[in-house]
């Protein structure tokens, strides 16, 4: 589908200028997130006005960044607004931003403009036009909070991203587990395998279009490619041992994955178009799950060379082209599943210690460890784009009669506050979030 910017209405305003609207601060958990108002969109007698502005309030207000003020203590009504914002209605309800618009639908188009304002200041802060066919309502409801959020945090909004994630139902000794991909929050939900097979590890291309994953066919597992737009699946290669653990370079020319011999596995790169592979890693452990730093330079990776499972930073070029892999977690534990945050200023982890499991994140050069989650079972971090929000699985233990569990996928701001389930039909599990805004 298509959205069209065609017309901008105003110009943004520097954000050292405004007033605390944008003063967005987070420090380690004490926050209190900025009151802002959404006035239903004002339409031609239908419900489109309210939908598109229930979907704006539930992105702001999902990000943590942001509290949406509930419509009952609005004093202006919607469509007076539209001709003139009355500010002390506002200030008194003690709103910091408002957003405003209207919504006109013509031969299967809609057309929305909107605004938004800073009460205290009385400043127009962005004021926009867009419009789409109205089947694509919702996403184009998504494309104005990116606008929204992007203006008041300077950070790009995440809001109209995909997930891929596992689908789990049945008894905990006989789970089905089948490919998934909805919207970041949950909503236009479909299955792409039919439970057949066993899958774990969904991992997306940089383009959004190809989706990696481990699968277990005739008692062998390997890596596979499933095209999305196609809908054709693809065996990544045959191999000595079981490959298992995919990810995509940034610039989707190349896969990393690993391959397990008896007690042992290696961590391999593949040049997706000729087909060709090198080893990177040789030292004899258990050497997988790696991860492509953003710039494509590092690798980040698990090995238990050391007894126990930690994450090591190798040069891309590996352990064969004389660059010694680096040990960054040195602190109690085992460390599993790096994941490297899009503007490469963090790894996201998970860790098991005395029986409990963690969510965290720390720099790449194994400092400043912080916990995000924990619980019985947490694992299988995800970043989304902007690098402000990780999203991750959360497991019930096993019922020993029923021999059933709950496992559910959540978000959290990567300060550690605003924990969030996005729901889903059936249990779900190892979510990852498409790069591609």
């Amino acid at each position: 589908m298509r959205i069209l910017f065609f017309a901008a209405l105003s110009i943004f305003l520097n954000i050292s200028n405004v007033n605390a609207l944008l003063k967005v601060q987070v420090n380690r958990g004490i926050f209190s997130p900025i009151p802002i108002a959404i006035a239903d969109f004002v339409d031609n007698d239908s419900d489109l006005g309210k939908n598109i502005r229930q979907i704006i309030a539930s992105d702001l207000g999902s990000s943590g960044l942001f509290r949406a003020v509930p419509k009952d203590a609005y004093i202006q009504d919607c469509e007076s607004l539209n001709k003139a914002v009355r500010f002390s209605d506002w200030r008194l309800i003690k709103v910091d931003g408002l957003v405003y618009g209207d919504v006109k639908e013509s031969g299967g188009q809609i057309v929305v403009t909107f605004k938004l304002v800073d009460v205290f200041s009385e400043k127009q802060m962005l004021a926009l036009q867009m419009q789409s066919s109205k089947t694509d309502w919702r996403k184009l409801a998504h494309v104005i909070s990116n606008a929204i959020y992007e203006r008041l945090t300077g950070e790009k909004g995440y809001f109209t991203t995909k997930v891929a994630y596992v689908s789990e139902t049945g008894r905990a000794d006989r789970r089905v587990k089948r490919l998934a991909i909805m919207d970041y929050d949950g909503e236009n939900h479909r299955y792409l395998t039919t439970g057949r097979t066993f899958v774990m590890t969904p991992r997306f291309s940089p383009d959004g279009n190809k989706i990696a994953y481990f699968t277990i066919i005739n008692h062998q597992g390997n890596v596979y490619i499933y095209d999305i737009n196609n809908h054709t699946t693809e065996l990544l290669g045959r191999f000595k041992g079981m490959s298992y653990a995919p990810r995509f370079s940034a610039d989707g020319k190349s896969i990393l994955f690993s391959v397990a011999e008896g007690m042992t596995s290696h961590i391999f790169e593949m040049d997706l178009k000729t087909r060709t592979k090198r080893q990177l890693t040789k030292v004899p452990a258990l050497n997988t799950s790696p991860y492509y730093s953003p710039d494509g330079s590092k690798i980040a990776f698990v090995s238990d060379r050391s007894s126990t499972p930690q994450i090591y930073i190798m040069e891309r070029n590996g352990e064969f082209g004389g660059e010694s892999a680096k040990r960054i977690t040195y602190g109690q534990g085992r460390y599993y599943t790096p994941v490297f945050s899009p503007n490469g200023q963090h790894l996201a982890f998970t860790k098991t210690y005395m029986g409990t499991f963690y969510v965290g994140v720390l720099r790449p050069d194994g400092t400043s460890e912080r916990t995000l989650a924990q619980g019985f079972f947490v694992e299988a971090p995800t970043w989304s784009p902007n690098s402000q929000m990780v999203m991750y699985t959360r497991r019930t233990q096993i019922n020993p009669n029923t021999k059933s569990e709950v496992a559910r996928v959540y978000s959290i701001h990567v300060s550690g506050f605003n924990e969030r389930e996005i729901l889903t039909p059936l249990d779900a599990t190892d979510p990852e979030w498409s790069n591609s805004f």
